[in-house]
């Protein structure tokens, strides 16, 4: 890469010092937010394997491996389990992802661009969110990913012999990364790519059969776990996934990237609407200084991340010298065309943040090669404080509206109100609650899915037959969202439960924190009674 410039800012004696305040600012922007969602079925993903009793796979799905449930089973058992013990250490994970990029961005790209890089990813408000409430997962993707980085970097400073740990290390991570979410090989068709085209004379002369069995060996004992579970499976993994995109859908996929990139995807994911019903006061002393500041500053949900990202795309030939913009370039270009062009992903916003932090490191690293430098000290603040505008602008709505629905919380007295070790089956009839209540109940809940049979809107024999298994016990319990948007499938289990000659009996509605009705739990009697 890049050797750092001749300026020393900021000295030696303040680097630490200077990643310190980055940090604390990440993590208290993250935990502002910890409390305000109720857990949430895909970031609980990983805890299937855990309860009710500890099983060891290696895979949960076909593209997700068990590492982050291998790495969590230590800490629910030594903190318990809340939404704390669950997404404190990803925060804590995402920073250790910070670090490495200051540090990458020290050596290699000057101090300045050290300072930038991590003030504008420690404030983003898509890096914030997705590292608090894990929902993908991307977090040890992106830890991975980097510290990949870090080791191959190392190894490329060095050189020797004595280096090759250094770069089974790197390889190491990435084949980690690929065990914990197969589709981590779009990164790694980013890093191919841009290590290709901006480093290939180091690549070709470190490219011994030596390094090359180190490399290719560690990268397969990171994978390990996945490559058995597709030898075992016959290739499950690519037969489920790797499929190209139709054209007619590929072209709408860059308004995720350009959202994800402005802050503003996460609106529609996380937080219910500002024109929600039932809006309440804020209640903390953080909620009442963003309600102030949307109240006189008005409403901001976009960073203009894009624009500056646009306007240095149109300043090539001031930051070209900077082998380490062109990379970040190159890898976001590619990793974000091959998920483009795989069905059905990139459509989501835990998809396009596998390609961070290399946006914000393109930023930081090309506004550092610009040669005015207080024009890009200038762009800088306007960035951070944009991105500040609009993680208050959060924080003002969950204070006032609350979560958006997926992450409700009324998710803990629906919880809280169900009976343990009581014999009664309980049926998840809609989407996003059959992990919660795994974790928070530790196993002791029979919890079932109950909504197969209800897939489709004309259910087959076989489908009728399992409907009438779960409405016909007098003793099972029916979870389910009350909104109409969120429970086609009750609606379905109703009909199909009515035509049998069963009846809906609503025990009782549970409300999130905004009085707003979300599930109804209800059971099943025979019409005749």
């Amino acid at each position: 890469m890049d050797n750092a410039p001749a300026d020393e800012f900021p000295r030696k004696r303040n680097r630490a010092s200077w990643f310190a305040v980055f940090a604390l600012i990440f993590i208290l922007l993250c935990a502002a937010f910890i409390p305000y969602a109720g857990l949430e079925d895909d970031e609980l993903f990983f805890v299937r394997p855990l309860y009710p009793a500890w099983q060891h796979v290696t895979m949960i799905a076909t593209y997700i491996g068990s590492l982050k449930t291998q790495l969590y089973w230590p800490v629910f058992h030594i903190f318990g389990v809340s939404a704390w013990s669950v997404r404190l250490p990803m925060v804590l994970a995402a920073t250790l992802t910070l670090w490495i990029l200051y540090y990458l961005s020290l050596q290699y790209a000057g101090g300045f661009a050290a300072i930038l890089s991590a003030a504008l990813l420690a404030t983003h408000p898509a890096f914030i969110l997705t590292s608090t409430l894990d929902r993908g997962p991307v977090v040890l993707e992106q830890l991975l990913l980097m510290l990949g980085c870090w080791f191959l970097v190392r190894y490329g400073r060095a050189g020797d012999a004595a280096s090759r740990r250094d770069l089974a290390l790197g390889f190491l991570c990435f084949g980690l990364a690929t065990w914990s979410k197969a589709v981590f090989g779009w990164a790694l068709a980013g890093l191919a790519a841009g290590g290709l085209a901006v480093f290939g004379r180091e690549i070709r002369r470190a490219l011994r059969p030596a390094n090359v069995a180190i490399a290719a060996a560690a990268f397969l004992l990171g994978a390990l776990p996945l490559i058995i579970y597709n030898v075992r499976h016959f290739n499950a993994t690519l037969t489920a996934g790797a499929h190209l995109e139709d054209w007619q859908a590929l072209r709408e996929k860059w308004i995720p990237l350009r959202n994800n990139a402005n802050g503003s995807l996460f609106a529609e994911d996380f937080v219910s609407a500002e024109n929600s019903a039932s809006p309440k006061a804020p209640f903390s002393l953080r909620g009442r200084v963003a309600v102030w500041i949307r109240e006189h500053l008005g409403e901001h949900r976009q960073t203009g991340f894009c624009y500056v990202f646009g306007a240095l795309l149109v300043a090539v030939p001031w930051w070209w010298r900077s082998r380490a913009a062109r990379f970040s370039l190159v890898f976001i270009a590619v990793a974000w065309m091959v998920m483009a062009a795989t069905r059905n992903a990139g459509n989501y916003s835990a998809h396009v943040m596998l390609l961070w932090p290399f946006p914000v490191l393109f930023v930081a690293w090309a506004l550092a090669a610009l040669p005015w430098r207080r024009p890009a000290l200038l762009a800088g603040i306007a960035m951070v404080a944009m991105n500040l505008l609009v993680v208050s602008q959060y924080v003002s709505q969950y204070e006032r509206n609350g979560p958006h629905e997926r992450f409700t919380d009324a998710i803990y007295p629906l919880s809280a109100g169900l009976p343990e070790n009581s014999g009664r089956t309980i049926y998840c009839v809609d989407w996003n609650v059959a992990s919660q209540f795994k974790l928070l109940h530790k196993g002791r809940l029979a919890v079932r899915t109950g909504s197969y049979p209800l897939l489709s809107e004309s259910p087959s024999e076989s489908d009728i037959g399992q409907i009438r298994a779960m409405v016909s016990d007098r003793d099972a319990l029916f979870v389910a969202h009350v909104s109409a948007q969120a429970r086609v499938f009750g609606v379905r289990l109703e009909r199909t439960a009515e035509s049998l000659g069963f009846h809906r009996e609503t025990l009782r509605t549970i409300a999130d924190s905004n009085g707003r009705p979300v599930f109804a739990v209800f059971q099943f009697r025979p019409l005749t009674q």
